[in-house]
This record gives C-alpha cells, sequence and structure tokens, in this order.
C-alpha cells in the first residue's frame, strides 16, 4: 500500500517511511489512502485520467473535494474499517460506507425524525431495527455528502421516511452479521467504484469494462424537507457492510437509474499492482 501511495503521489519518501516506522499510525491511515488510490484507479479505468495531479483538487468551505481543472467531474469517496468507496457522476454526488453496527436506541433518536422513528420502532425484531437504523445512517450520510453540508448539517434535517417505508416491505429474512475472511483468516477488504456508463457521460471518454448487477440494490426517489431536488438513492447492504450512494433527479424511471449506475468492485490487493 506503501508503495502504491508514494508512486501515486499520496505521499512523499519521508511520508512513507514514517508509516513504515509506526504500526499504528500505518492503520488508521490505511482507509484514507486506499479510498483514494480506488478513486485514482477510478480515474484511469473510466476517464483516461491518469494522476491525481490532473484534477488540481481544492475543497469547499464545508471541505467537501471537487477538481478545479475538470468542472464536469463530480466525485465523493468514503471509508471505514472494512471497506472503501467512491461514486463518480457528471452532477454532484455522495457516497457512504459504513461497517456494520449494533442497533443503538440513543443513536435512533438523535438522526431519526418523527416518522422515521415511528417506521423503525414498528420492526418486530431487532435485527430489523438494526437493519433500517443501518441503511438510514448511510443514506442520510450520503445525501449531506451530496449536498456539501456534512454531518453538521443536522441529519434529521433529511427526512427519508418516504424511502424508508418501501425498503422495510422488502425486508423478508434477517441477515448474516459474521464478517467474511479469507483463507489467511484476515477480514476482508472490499472497495467498490459507484459511476454512471457512457451514454450519461458525453463529456468525459469512458471505458466501462464490466457491469456487475447486485440483486440486493434498492433505489427509490426522496425529497428533502428543504425542497431540494428529488434525489436517487442507491442501497447495497452486505453482512459486513451498508454502502449507499445519492445523486440528483434524473430522467426516466427509478428502475431506469438503476440499470445506468455501474458498480465496480474492486479486492485491495489489486490496487497495490
Amino acid at each position: 500500500m506503501l508503495r502504491a501511495a508514494l508512486r501515486s503521489g499520496l505521499l512523499d519518501s519521508s511520508e512513507a517511511k514514517e508509516l513504515a516506522q509506526n504500526e499504528k499510525k500505518l492503520q488508521n491511515q490505511r482507509e484514507h489512502l486506499t479510498a483514494w488510490l480506488l478513486f485514482q484507479r477510478a480515474l484511469g479505468e473510466i476517464y483516461g485520467i491518469q494522476t491525481l495531479s490532473e484534477l488540481a483538487l481544492a475543497r469547499t468551505r464545508q471541505g467537501k473535494p471537487y477538481s478545479r481543472t475538470y468542472s464536469e467531474l463530480h466525485f465523493n469517496l468514503s471509508h471505514c474499517r472494512t471497506a472503501c468507496a467512491c461514486a463518480l457522476d457528471t452532477i454532484p454526488a455522495g457516497v457512504d460506507i459504513e461497517r456494520r453496527f449494533p442497533y443503538k436506541e440513543k443513536l435512533m433518536h438523535r438522526i431519526c425524525t418523527e416518522k422515521e422513528r415511528q417506521i423503525v420502532e414498528s420492526c418486530k425484531s431487532l435485527s430489523e431495527r438494526e437493519r433500517l437504523l443501518q441503511a438510514l445512517w448511510s443514506m442520510k450520510e450520503s445525501i449531506v455528502k451530496w449536498n456539501g453540508r456534512g454531518i453538521g448539517y443536522g441529519m434529521k434535517r433529511v427526512d427519508c421516511s418516504k424511502w424508508l417505508t418501501g425498503y422495510a416491505d422488502e425486508i423478508k429474512v434477517d441477515i448474516c452479521l459474521t464478517p467474511i475472511k479469507n483463507a489467511a483468516g484476515k477480514q476482508k477488504f472490499d472497495v467498490s467504484m459507484v459511476e454512471t456508463p457512457e451514454w450519461e457521460n458525453p463529456t468525459l471518454q469512458k471505458q466501462i469494462k464490466e457491469e456487475i448487477v447486485c440483486g440486493s440494490n434498492s433505489v427509490m426517489e426522496n425529497e428533502s424537507e428543504e425542497g431540494n431536488p428529488e434525489l436517487w438513492m442507491l442501497l447495497s447492504q452486505k453482512p459486513e457492510y451498508t454502502l449507499a450512494a445519492c445523486t440528483a433527479e434524473r430522467k426516466g424511471t427509478s428502475d431506469d437509474w438503476l440499470k445506468a449506475v455501474q458498480i465496480t468492485e474492486v479486492r485491495e490487493e489489486e490496487l497495490y499492482e
């Protein structure tokens, strides 16, 4: 990972050497560096952009990164202990990936609107409440990252009850919470790229190599309380993490948008080659 980060310009030689000598710092930086290595891979494979320096990266006052040279390219990154993700689009997008966490009553009251709280509390089992709360957290965070406001904007200011009602109806069985481990017994670390296809992007040249259809994905329109445009949501819940992404209104139906989204899963080791 350090060699890949050094080659990509994410670290200089002194920073790489310091991390190599400090295991704790290295682990703390692992998620961050891997997310940016994933983003760099996406830029090369999808848009033909080979280095991050070409983007002339900058940040908004709220901290959302953007490119000063490619104004038509919008992206967002997220990471957790078990996975990382990046989303790319031709309009503002948000993405969040979170490892599974147990249901917490205080957290539910802190982030849920009244309508959302009623839906969550109506679940018959603790595992269903846990799954809904996990979905709500990731989806709400993807929205506040989409609009550039960040968590400080306030999770309760984003109402996902319309979407949540449909999603709750889809839940049929509880899911396994056992982390997936590789042959060496170490927990698997997954990364994902989410992007729109070639026909949605006339400005940037794309080279889409593979489309992976995920049957566990859900999408539904949602409108925030402040009159923001309709948001198009994507959710993928796996035993080890929940991935949520959103973007602004598109033409067509929810099914059209879901079919347009490409999800490419990449193993961590592939980013270091």
